[in-house]
């Protein structure tokens, strides 16, 4: 039986663990690995996210969505790059088209406490106060583990 050299996945799967935790760390750094990455795996699209991820959180949403716009264009239902699309397009100041990316991924996961919670930002920011209200207390409901706080939370808010 032929043995199979696992080594080069999972280096690999430590190099995007490692550019993941980076984004929040040091961003330039999260840069760095996602381009070495990419000279190995050239079409490698998570790592083309990080990418994109790394220059919004350097503060170059253009840059940004020169990565996730196209992305977004082959991944047009995947949740965790139509919520990159909206904070980078809110970032360039594109509020509508960043609402409506973020609309988007809550309808194909409208679990996805993250852009509920982006969309409600957006949607303050353009003024829509009671759709932002909505968002948000989705973006509440999303993200606890206990339901009965969100039913108490509605109910205060009722009276």
């Amino acid at each position: 039986m032929k043995q199979v050299d696992s080594e080069p996945r999972a280096d690999l799967k430590s190099a995007m663990s490692h550019a993941v935790n980076l984004l929040q760390e040091d961003p330039l750094l999260a840069e760095e690995q996602a381009r070495e990455i990419l000279k190995t795996y050239p079409q490698m699209d998570a790592a083309r996210q990080i990418l994109g991820t790394a220059y919004r959180l350097q503060g170059n949403p253009l840059k940004a969505l020169s990565i996730i716009e196209p992305l977004a264009k082959r991944h047009a239902e995947t949740v965790g790059v139509l919520h990159e699309l909206g904070l980078c397009l809110g970032a360039a100041g594109r509020g509508a088209a960043a609402i409506d990316a973020l609309r988007r991924a809550v309808k194909a996961d409208p679990k996805h406490s993250g852009a509920w919670r982006t969309l409600g930002d957006q949607l303050n920011a353009a003024g829509d106060g009671d759709a932002a209200e909505q968002a948000y207390e989705q973006h509440l409901a999303a993200s606890t583990r206990h339901p009965e706080l969100v039913a108490a939370g509605l109910a205060l808010k009722e009276g």
